[in-house]
């Protein structure tokens, strides 16, 4: 399996690809760096206002050897274009990553069960007899006052 991917921006291994064409998949640019390796969930396909594919993507690797071979496939083909294959500073790295354009942050951990309030009353109570009887007596008035404005159109 591929390594997890830093939680900041800073220290990733990351390029710009640009000119994809826009039918382009995680699949097929993991496709067109084979047989790099590209950290897990290390293709970040940029969208654009509509959300579809602008053309664009950052890739991160797990290592400095295979980005150094992914930085060669500058100017390749992939489909009917050239792809645009450029190195990612530092601090673009974090720019990038603070704008949510490399994938959503890490999630936060999970909430324990000592962490939650204790409570021994039930979270909300089941409806009253009287507050059933309400809600019926609104909805006949609603019929009713419908039933009214219908006899009244079809007279005039």
């Amino acid at each position: 399996t591929a390594p997890a991917a830093p939680a900041a921006g800073e220290g990733r291994l990351l390029v710009r690809c640009k000119g994809l064409p826009f039918s382009a998949t995680a699949a097929s640019v993991a496709s067109f760096f084979e047989p790099l390796d590209i950290v897990a969930g290390g293709v970040h396909l940029q969208l654009n206002a509509d959300g579809v594919p602008n053309g664009e993507c950052y890739v991160e690797f797990a290592s400095s050897e295979a980005l150094a071979a992914g930085l060669q496939r500058n100017r390749q083909v992939m489909g009917h274009r050239y792809v645009a294959v450029q190195r990612v500073d530092g601090a673009e790295a974090e720019r990038l990553a603070a704008a949510g354009s490399l994938g959503a942050p890490p999630a936060p951990a999970p909430a324990t069960l000592a962490a939650l309030p204790s409570s021994k009353e039930p979270l909300s109570s089941p409806p009253s007899a009287s507050a059933s009887s309400a809600a019926r007596a609104a909805a006949s008035a609603s019929s009713a006052a419908l039933a009214a404005s219908a006899a009244c159109l079809a007279a005039a």
